[in-house]
């Protein structure tokens, strides 16, 4: 009788969750242990079929119950049953400069604010004949300096290229009304003409992902554009970081799409039917931050606006071929109020090149005091240390040894042609490997399949 009883309430979907146990996971243990996830292989029609019949068929519970017991999603609980109570004081991890090398920061960022004040055409002499295939931060500066271009007309050619190339790559949330953006754009002009820029970013088209407050246009996070949510229309104030790129005189287009609420490394967002990849329109830009990369990679930007809670300016950048920067945490200020995850969130620049994510850097490390983040007052009445660039003007000796840590059983669990690909990349660096393993990795997989 108990065992029908039992039957019953498994194909009912009242059975607890941890009814059929796998091996108890030791917190700690040694080893890589993330298995294969046993789910349905399906996508697009076939998926959505799937995931229909799991909700409404009656014996979608059954199946329900077998995806729960296959995959041992209790393993968490089990963990967390071993995990001492008594949690421990955290400590903030922050190492404050000495005194030495924090005057040296000031020094080098205000030579370096100097040299933009005499409008330098050339930041870095290693850069000079770059064969890069995209146009640089660096390409515009020394174009309108020579005046063979100006911010006028190349924000009218960006404009152009996003009108013909969006409704494809589907990279643009919202757009700012043409007449503002090409008022920036004049006033930029202008001050090429009296040799009077603001900065190397000056006239410099971008977008930032569509979790940052850009004034006058909602601030959606992903949502459904046709269905706003509460708080998510018209913005009436610039993020800190935004204002930071339109005081140094970058030309803001509009906001790029992102996945909604940014839950996922895939950044297809089903309200807008994309962004896709810029090289592949038939395959995926990475996210959340997708539409900043593909705008970037597509070659119609040279920089863009990120965020970042778990990879989400370093995957799509890494899917899409182009230069993703999660900077430290706490180095550049945005304002958290209403962005979800905030307190692992990074703020940091898509680029075309290094150098470029370098220069943006630059700018929007500036912030400090102006956002909503904790590490303003770790510092005390003196603040950050300013950031300069002259670990990029002046790079290491060639001979220097670099040491990496690998996770050699983690990227070997690529497929074959991308684990070849990384280790012929790795060996050609030359670089001083040490290998390392983390503990409990398949609970931290099922915890994100949650």
């Amino acid at each position: 009788a108990s065992g029908v009883v039992r039957l019953l309430e498994f194909v009912s979907g009242d059975i607890v969750l941890a009814s059929l146990k796998g091996p108890t996971p030791v917190l700690g243990r040694k080893g890589y242990d993330i298995r294969e996830a046993v789910v349905p292989d399906a996508s697009g029609l076939v998926l959505k079929i799937i995931a229909r019949l799991l909700g409404l068929w009656k014996g979608g519970r059954v199946f329900r119950r077998l995806l729960l017991n296959a995959n041992h999603p209790e393993v968490l609980r089990q963990l967390a049953l071993q995990v001492d109570h008594r949690t421990p004081s955290v400590t903030m991890p922050i190492h404050r400069l000495d005194d030495d090398s924090f005057e040296a920061a000031q020094r080098h960022a205000q030579d370096e604010q100097k040299r933009l004040e005499q409008n330098a055409t050339q930041f870095f002499d290693e850069l000079e004949g770059s064969r890069h295939p995209y146009r640089t931060v660096e390409d515009y500066h020394r174009a309108y300096i020579s005046k063979r271009q100006m911010p006028t007309n190349v924000i009218k050619r960006a404009l152009r290229a996003i009108s013909e190339m969006n409704p494809t790559l589907k990279a643009i949330e919202c757009m700012l009304p043409h007449n503002e953006i090409i008022i920036m754009a004049q006033a930029s002009s202008k001050r090429f003409a009296e040799s009077k820029s603001r900065s190397m970013l000056d006239g410099v088209p971008f977008v930032v992902k569509g979790d940052l407050r850009v004034k006058g246009l909602p601030n959606l996070h992903g949502t459904n554009p046709k269905n706003p949510l509460p708080g998510t229309i018209g913005s009436d104030v610039n993020d800190p970081v935004v204002q930071a790129l339109l005081d140094a005189g970058a030309i803001l287009l509009g906001t790029a799409t992102m996945h909604e609420y940014g839950t996922s490394p895939l950044g297809y967002n089903k309200w807008y039917e994309g962004p896709v990849n810029a090289f592949d329109v038939s395959r995926y830009s990475g996210g959340s931050s997708s539409g900043s990369a593909t705008i970037v990679a597509s070659g119609i930007v040279p920089f863009a606006i990120g965020l970042d809670g778990g990879g989400s300016i370093r995957i799509p950048s890494s899917w899409s071929g182009v230069v993703g920067l999660a900077p430290t945490f706490g180095r550049v200020n945005f304002e958290t109020t209403g962005t979800p995850v905030s307190t692992v969130t990074h703020c940091g620049p898509i680029a075309a090149t290094v150098a470029d994510a370098a220069h943006v850097l630059r700018v929007i490390g500036k912030t400090e005091h102006q956002g909503t983040h904790v590490y303003d007052y770790l510092y005390g009445s003196r603040g950050r240390p300013p950031v300069h660039l002259h670990a990029l003007a002046a790079p290491p000796r060639k001979n220097r040894i670099i040491k990496v840590g690998v996770f050699q059983d983690w990227v070997q669990h690529s497929d074959p042609e991308i684990y070849t690909a990384y280790k012929e990349t790795l060996e050609k660096l030359n670089w001083e490997v040490h290998h390392f393993t983390l503990p409990n990795m398949n609970a931290q997989a099922v915890s994100h399949c949650n």
